[in-house]
């Protein structure tokens, strides 16, 4: 398997335009800089949600105001694009997300072992894993 860093440095992502546009740009995961990297795995469910609502608030009050070398990147357990689409533009903050399709939606899955959502996992600049919320659950 690819190593983490390198597997996001291969990565297209996704971020929001602002809401007067309604959509996405890409940008190539090698334009990551060396943020501490937050994976974020969830889908369109009420549990996720409630989490989304949360890290949002952890997001913009903590990592954004404080400036905090961290990155947030939403990997979607969706079962459709338009899913995926509508929770990201509706309920997520304006960090980045996987694009719908990129083969890293499913290899981080596998790598990382994500069986059930909200999965929030941290990753250093290396690529390895730290923490994973659900060893909290």
């Amino acid at each position: 398997s690819l190593k983490m860093s390198r597997r996001l440095s291969l990565t297209t992502l996704w971020r929001k335009l602002p809401a007067s546009k309604n959509g996405v740009e890409e940008l190539a995961g090698s334009d990551l800089g060396d943020e501490v990297i937050l994976l974020y795995f969830a889908s369109k469910s009420e549990a996720c949600k409630r989490f989304t609502e949360t890290l949002g608030f952890f997001y913009e009050e903590i990592i954004k105001y404080k400036s905090l070398p961290v990155e947030i990147i939403f990997v979607s357990m969706d079962e459709s694009e338009n899913d995926m689409l509508e929770t990201f533009r509706t309920e997520h903050q304006n960090y980045l997300a996987i694009k719908w399709g990129d083969v890293a939606q499913t290899e981080l899955v596998k790598e990382l072992n994500v069986q059930s959502v909200p999965n929030l996992i941290l990753v250093n600049k290396d690529g390895k894993e730290r923490i994973n919320s659900k060893e909290c659950m």
